[in-house]
């Protein structure tokens, strides 16, 4: 799953390192590690230092460690921003990444723990490449002393102190916990981009998800469109789950679309999130009433379908014909709010 990653204007000059290491974790048992080679960022020396079966229980801990050569001037406490990702071989956009911003002390390390918590055993040899290494890519950014008092407030906010962007609409879905599989949440339609655009949402998971492998699922409807709509036109969707705890963990997933036949197909991650996870109180995905918030943006592409984004069409048994109406969302005990 892709996590939100750390952008900066191409007008500032922004020092970056990149790092890839393969770790075969068979070698490995609990509490054992293996560091990788050494990189620099700036001032900012670094590596990797990974737990292939874990530093105290079983799980793949990775972290950033700080590297702090004898005889080499630096700052005392360097601050950076970097991301921690473990590539998935069958799907580019399962890739799972972490970001974070931080300023490290001397030989001080930081990162996660059991990063493929959550992911079933048949879903982890996809972490895996034709060698049974594990890659782990880190990437490490140097930060404007002048812009790290606003990043580090971003880092550690909440979502609720995060406020949507003016071509994001925002929905709430509430009683998350109450869903059952195969429940289905449509928020009042829409209008984004010259299109009438409608959201189904599965709290519970999507009714083709076989059973102990719910997640949540939320597709994109077209239900119409008006005059100004340029023929062919192809629109960049993107749903994020947001955050509750750090806006920065929050999970997103974007697609290049282009429509065909009004009110039939939609689009839409099959499995943003898995259902244990989304109710796991210390995940952050539920706020302390129990709801969940999705953000939809849509704009169009410039040149049809984005060969740089995650394409992605449901199959045919998981598409379903929206009627054109705005009535309340099926669940009259289930509370559903949109910002339109």
């Amino acid at each position: 799953m892709n996590r939100v990653s750390f952008s900066f204007p191409a007008s500032r000059n922004v020092e970056a390192s990149e790092l890839i290491f393969r770790v075969d974790d068979t070698k490995y048992r609990v509490g054992e590690f293996v560091r990788s080679s050494t990189k620099q960022c700036g001032s900012f020396h670094h590596r990797l230092l990974v737990f292939p079966k874990g530093r105290e229980k079983e799980g793949l801990d990775v972290f950033l460690e700080r590297v702090s050569p004898d005889g080499i001037a630096g700052q005392a406490h360097p601050c950076v921003a970097f991301d921690i990702s473990v590539v998935n071989h069958r799907d580019a956009e399962s890739t799972i990444t972490r970001v974070d911003v931080k300023c490290f002390g001397k030989n001080e390390d930081s990162g996660w723990r059991d990063i493929f918590r959550g992911l079933e055993s048949s879903e982890r040899k996809d972490y895996k490449n034709v060698k049974g290494e594990i890659v782990i890519r880190a990437r490490v950014y140097s930060i404007d002393p002048e812009e790290l008092v606003e990043i580090l407030k971003l880092a550690s906010c909440p979502a609720q102190h995060v406020a949507a962007g003016s071509e994001e609409r925002e929905i709430k879905i509430g009683d998350v916990a109450d869903f059952q599989k195969g429940e289905v949440v449509r928020p009042k339609p829409v209008w984004m981009n010259n299109h009438r655009i409608q959201v189904a949402a599965y709290p519970g998971g999507h009714p083709d998800h076989p059973h102990g492998q719910e997640g949540l699922a939320v597709y994109v409807h077209l239900l119409g469109s008006n005059g100004d709509v340029v023929p062919d036109e192809s629109l960049k969707f993107k749903i994020t789950v947001v955050n509750h705890r750090r806006f920065v963990d929050s999970v997103s997933w974007s697609g290049a679309v282009e429509f065909g036949d009004e009110g039939d197909d939609s689009w839409g991650p099959n499995r943003l999130l898995s259902i244990e996870g989304l109710r796991n109180n210390g995940m952050g995905w539920l706020d302390e009433k129990g709801t969940l918030i999705l953000r939809i943006s849509a704009k169009p592409t410039d040149e049809g379908r984005d060969p740089l984004s995650f394409v992605k069409t449901q199959e045919r048994s998981t598409k379903r014909k929206i009627p054109d109406s705005e009535d309340s969302p099926r669940g009259s005990s289930k509370k559903v709010k949109s910002d339109n």
